[in-house]
């Protein structure tokens, strides 16, 4: 979702990220949505904080910095909702609900088909806070007691407040820690701890990864159901667990795969989709709508239905994408 310089193991990752993300979409249920939903969306403002650059807080100005940030997600967040917006009163009539909906709960209750459009405002308000309390909030222990006061209160406010925060506020605040562990963890990869890591011989390496991904799995199953867009974390301590180390695994993991195997169509398929993940982001519940309206024209078993849906869903945001990135149209994307 950034201009960044590409790392291909983080663009497989954030495939894999999005991949997850069209899963859930299309709906299998159980297990699969409680082990996505563990970390599928918070891995991305782990992976925002990992990609985090000094350079940015001492190239822009605060004002720069928002302007970019407003240009790469409130710009699609609000195109693509009055998009659904819409698309969705012309199926179902004239309503305001679902628009009250964009300009302000930012929830999927309101309009399925714009449901996703959460995370581009959550991530806009955790880019800001961050860039701007890194600047101007010398202290560090007055810094990282803000972040984590603040995400605290984030993973609360579903508890604590009889109102819904607008614009995924509370999950931007959840995200401004899940940014944090990003950074932080950036550091740790320049550390010995990972280079010895990176020396393990390779069963030892590959051993250590089976274990951290059963490790992973148990806890999430322990933890129970997480949705950040809802602003339910099950047990809190669980889930920052959970998401920081299902992330460190996934990127181990992705980053391993690409040193054993680094070419292939499926690999550059699954990095295309994380390097165009804005396009998937935005579009996919409404192509995932249409997918399931051909997909139920003929009466197969549930699994089979789903799968047809997703494969159909797939094809139809790659060809986007192509459209896409190879017009102007990428404008309407903050490209």
């Amino acid at each position: 979702m950034r201009k960044e310089q590409r790392i291909e193991y983080i663009d497989f990752f954030r495939g894999i990220g999005i991949l997850l993300m069209l899963v859930n979409h299309v709906y299998f249920g159980g297990f699969i949505y409680n082990i996505s939903h563990a970390f599928h969306m918070p891995m991305f403002f782990i992976i925002s904080g990992f990609l985090y650059s000094k350079k940015s807080k001492q190239q822009l100005s605060t004002q720069s910095f928002i302007k970019k940030k407003a240009k790469s997600l409130l710009l699609p967040y609000f195109i693509f909702g009055i998009l659904h917006y819409l698309i969705w009163i012309a199926i179902y009539g004239f309503s305001i609900e679902p628009l009250t909906h964009v300009f302000f709960y930012n929830t999927e209750e309101g309009m399925p088909i714009a449901g996703a459009l959460w995370f581009l405002t959550a991530l806009f308000i955790t880019d800001v806070l961050f860039f701007v309390m890194d600047r101007y909030l010398r202290n560090r222990i007055v810094f990282t007691s803000t972040i984590v006061i603040l995400s605290m209160f984030g993973t609360l406010a579903r508890i604590i407040l009889p109102f819904t925060l607008p614009f995924a506020l509370s999950a931007g605040f959840v995200g401004l820690g899940l940014f944090e562990i990003g950074v932080l963890l950036k550091k740790v990869s320049y550390s010995n701890i990972y280079r010895r890591f990176e020396n393990f011989k390779p069963i030892i390496k590959y051993g250590i990864l089976v274990f951290l991904f059963v490790l992973t799995c148990c806890l999430i199953f322990l933890n129970g159901a997480v949705n950040m867009r809802d602003g339910r974390y099950s047990l809190i301590p669980l889930f920052w667990i959970n998401a920081t180390l299902a992330t460190v695994t996934g990127m181990l993991i992705s980053k391993c795969w690409f040193e054993f195997k680094a070419d292939g169509i499926v690999n550059g398929y699954i990095c295309s989709i994380g390097k165009e993940s804005i396009v998937y982001l935005c579009l996919n519940q409404l192509v995932i709508f249409f997918a399931k309206e051909v997909g139920g024209i003929i009466a197969l078993p549930f699994i089979l239905n789903q799968l047809i849906v997703l494969f159909i869903s797939l094809i139809v945001l790659y060809l986007i994408c192509r459209i896409v990135f190879s017009t102007k149209l990428k404008i309407l994307f903050g490209k």
